[in-house]
């Protein structure tokens, strides 16, 4: 057992290894967490339990995908071996340790050794992708620096060094930076991996609608970062609900659904769309609340389109046949209700709000629960060769 921990172990011979498995660990262990402290009113000293919950569910578990993509994809991008051995085992420590910044705020080092994580993996990343050639995924670094400025704001406020209307900035900051990433990274991969799939062509870009997304996506940050919840963010969200729908129809969802590899990606995708809906609806209908959209961005577009991507790359990257077990298609169904149950149950129906949290979480666990007992053997073990 402890071999596949030792230096020279499949482990740390790609950046997805322990980062997917690092993801799923924390994805099920912090969402219990976030239970017990939820249904069992029980409160941190430091921040708010709401703000752990959030802050961890994107700089740690997101983070942690984010991180396993980007180490596997460069690699693939560019033909160089990939960042594996010491390097990788330091970009992991910084990252565990890092999670001991919220829960022990009282003491800034830990603090300091989170806000790191982002600038060493930028420094790690930078011979893959600051070369002409990949001109493309320059956007990257532009993305990883937007998530450590987040990740300051963050911090600057819970340690009382940042006050005003700044409360919540550094979390929305990083959420909207991830749904920049998912339209990003699913735009590309979803019409390739269904041209895969279909042995058709690929569906390829509009060179302006791929535009109009960049500039709604850019405005839709900007908008919420400095003029909150008002109507000309609204407006933005609306124009990208009705794009990004259009833009999904084009790809012929519906011939995925005997594909579960592919309708997961699908669907993450949709619950995007129908975040941007539910913020859009606001001008109508300023009942709506912004948990739902919220939650239809991370349950459904963030929790699905990661785990999709992760059970999908850590086959195709070990060698195995891409095609889901029945146990993780199950676990697809378990994300998928969970999605439902947070939005629509939680949101337009808060009756027993404790019940349906603990619904949507359970179910949240067990999908994730699944990964781990699926996927562990093969994120720790050799390439398989037939």
């Amino acid at each position: 057992m402890f071999s596949s921990f030792r230096l020279n172990s499949p482990l740390w011979s790609w950046g997805f290894r322990p980062f997917f498995l690092l993801a799923g660990l924390v994805s099920f262990l912090f969402i219990g967490i976030w239970l017990f402290l939820t249904v069992g009113d029980v409160h941190l000293r430091t921040v708010s339990s709401l703000l752990w919950h959030a802050h961890e569910m994107l700089f740690g578990f997101a983070s942690a995908v984010l991180a396993g993509f980007l180490l596997t994809a460069t690699s693939n991008w560019t033909g160089k071996p990939p960042v594996q051995g010491r390097v990788l085992v330091g970009l992991v420590i910084l990252w565990t340790v890092g999670r001991l910044g919220v829960p022990l705020l009282r003491f800034p080092f830990f603090a300091l050794v989170d806000l790191s994580f982002f600038p060493a993996l930028m420094y790690v990343l930078w011979p893959y992708l600051a070369t002409k050639s990949q001109k493309r995924n320059w956007i990257f670094l532009g993305i990883l620096s937007l998530l450590f400025l987040a990740n300051i704001i963050f911090y600057l406020n819970n340690l009382n060094f940042l006050k005003g209307p700044f409360f919540f900035e550094g979390i929305k900051l990083a959420l909207n930076v991830f749904i920049a990433v998912i339209l990003l990274i699913a735009g590309r991969v979803i019409p390739f991996f269904s041209s895969r799939v279909w042995g058709s062509p690929k569906v390829e870009p509009l060179p302006l609608l791929e535009k109009l997304q960049f500039l709604g996506m850019s405005l839709f940050i900007v908008t919420d970062f400095f003029l909150g919840y008002q109507k000309y963010h609204q407006v933005v969200s609306a124009f990208l609900f009705c794009l990004l729908l259009y833009k999904w129809w084009r790809w012929k969802p519906l011939k995925s659904l005997n594909t579960p590899m592919l309708w997961i990606l699908f669907l993450a995708y949709l619950w995007i769309i129908i975040g941007f809906l539910l913020v859009g609806l606001r001008i109508v209908f300023p009942q709506v609340s912004l948990f739902n959209s919220t939650h239809a961005f991370t349950v459904g577009g963030l929790g699905l389109v990661t785990y999709g991507m992760m059970t999908r790359v850590a086959l195709g990257h070990t060698g195995r046949p891409i095609r889901a077990s029945r146990w993780i298609v199950g676990a697809y169904y378990f994300l998928a209700l969970a999605a439902i149950v947070r939005v629509f149950v939680v949101g337009f129906f808060p009756h027993f709000y404790d019940l349906w949290i603990l619904v949507a979480g359970v179910l949240w666990m067990l999908a994730f629960l699944v990964f781990l007992i699926q996927y562990a053997p093969v994120l720790v073990q050799p390439r398989y060769r037939s």
